[in-house]
């Protein structure tokens, strides 16, 4: 007997804040599209397919929802709900991770090739630095470059 009250609560429970949840949950999957869409302004270095992949997901959960919505009007008020809160919130926590992990997404450093293309702009009334015998030496101690004579052997080979 307690069972059966418990289910009756439950049912009227739902039914008389289904608008409200309905209303709550649509405007959670709007307030995704609109930080979907400032993400794109604010973070120019997240692909459109990383952005598309959020925006599909909400796409995704919105359909579905309608659907489950449909199909509880179809029921009578006897009836179980077909909507239920923890599987509504289950599928936002999922859009949620997902929004969270493209949106700390950190910017990209410079690849080293523009790096080195900075530096070289930066130092370029700068003279290579010779070592002895005329041999340019490169940063970082690097292998250096025997000098050739006019043959284009190296010196010292016989």
């Amino acid at each position: 007997m307690q069972q059966e009250f418990s289910k009756l609560e439950n049912r009227k429970g739902w039914y008389e804040q289904q608008d409200e949840f309905k209303k709550a949950t649509f405007e959670a999957l709007d307030l995704y599209v609109d930080k979907v869409g400032k993400l794109s302004e604010t973070k120019p270095w997240l692909t459109d397919e990383e952005l598309k992949d959020v925006t599909d997901k909400i796409d995704e959960i919105r359909k579905w929802f309608e659907g489950q919505i449909e199909k509880q009007e179809g029921q009578p008020k006897h009836a179980d709900p077909v909507v239920k809160a923890a599987d509504v919130m289950g599928k936002i926590e999922k859009l949620k991770k997902l929004y969270t992990k493209v949106s700390k997404k950190k910017k990209p450093k410079p690849p080293k090739d523009e790096k080195a293309k900075d530096d070289e702009k930066a130092g370029e009334g700068e003279e290579a630095k010779e070592g002895k015998d005329g041999e340019k030496s490169t940063e970082g101690g690097a292998e250096k470059e025997p000098k050739k004579d006019e043959a284009g052997k190296d010196e010292g080979a016989t």
